[in-house]
């Protein structure tokens, strides 16, 4: 049974967000971006619905409260082998470290959890400009993790 956190047991998606970026310049204009994001979220609700979770029935008419929890290091490196006074033409490899936990409790079943540790590949393309004193910049990165369903 899929668990969707924020519909089935009102679990908010705007509870806590921690983020710093750090962006180092490296030989020949490349630049290593390596950013960190913790983010948590919680809520709880009466199920309208049957709901599964780590093999536990929670009935329907069952108050339950949800948390999520992950912790992401996502480390980037932007090659710019295209770079003239006002464009810069750049590929982008990396890598997103993910830590998640998701749990589900009820005074009648307890308490579940989940967890998943799992790294996450990126590539893509950099371009960006300067037109007068503005720059412009965009990145494309295809994820292919995005396609995929994890199960584990």
């Amino acid at each position: 049974t899929e668990v969707k956190l924020n519909d089935d047991i009102n679990v908010s998606d705007d509870d806590n967000i921690i983020k710093w970026n750090f962006s180092l310049p490296v030989v020949g204009g490349n630049i290593l971006d390596i950013s960190y994001y913790s983010l948590s979220y919680s809520g709880e609700q009466i199920l309208t619905k049957n709901l599964i979770f780590n093999d536990v029935l929670y009935s329907s008419g069952e108050k339950t409260t949800g948390k999520a929890e992950a912790d992401v290091i996502d480390v980037r490196f932007k090659l710019f082998p295209v770079m003239s006074e006002n464009v810069k033409l750049g590929l982008i490899a990396g890598l997103k470290w993910v830590e998640a936990n998701a749990l589900i409790s009820s005074a009648a079943k307890g308490r579940q959890e989940e967890s998943i540790e799992v790294p996450l590949p990126e590539v893509g393309v950099s371009v960006s400009t300067q037109i007068q004193n503005v720059m412009i910049f965009s990145e494309i990165c295809i994820k292919p993790w995005r396609y995929f369903w994890i199960n584990v």
